[in-house]
């Protein structure tokens, strides 16, 4: 999906991709590489905490945070803006079940986006919170243009 992406940016060395799983990082690299890609790839969660662990599973899709597991570096939105010296106007994510931390730690940084893609877990993180999910994008002005199975496409009205 990173290269998806990345071959449609028009500033394509303004991308950005966050992976948390560590087993990934080598797999992607060479997926970008390969693929004359040029999103920058950091290994870590986005997060404001100072210490996230993800758990690792068999299949890529099972990677999710965790209280046991792998160490991995906590990213904040500004620290990652900083580093890239970029200001970010879209947001990508498919986390499991992470997208509730995360939109909820960030609420201040949505009237910054104009476009959200996310797929949402309510299976992982519960029907309510989900619904406070939709609500917080609503109020941060955007509205729900897509959505294929869990994966909705939200833009500023």
């Amino acid at each position: 999906m990173s290269c998806v992406i990345n071959r449609i940016l028009a500033q394509p060395r303004h991308h950005v991709v966050v992976e948390g799983n560590p087993d990934v990082i080598d797999v992607l690299k060479l997926n970008r590489d390969s693929n004359g890609c040029l999103f920058h790839i950091r290994h870590g969660v986005v997060s404001c905490k100072r210490h996230s662990k993800i758990s690792v599973g068999c299949a890529v899709d099972s990677n999710q945070l965790a209280c046991t597991g792998v160490e991995v570096p906590a990213l904040s939105i500004e620290h990652l803006e900083h580093a890239h010296e970029l200001a970010f106007d879209t947001l990508v994510m498919d986390i499991e079940g992470g997208e509730y931390d995360v939109l909820r730690e960030n609420a201040d940084r949505l009237p910054h986006l104009t476009v959200a893609i996310i797929e949402f877990h309510p299976t992982l993180i519960g029907e309510a919170s989900t619904n406070q999910l939709f609500h917080l994008l609503s109020q941060a002005g955007f509205r729900k243009i897509d959505e294929m199975l869990t994966v909705q496409a939200w833009v500023r009205s």
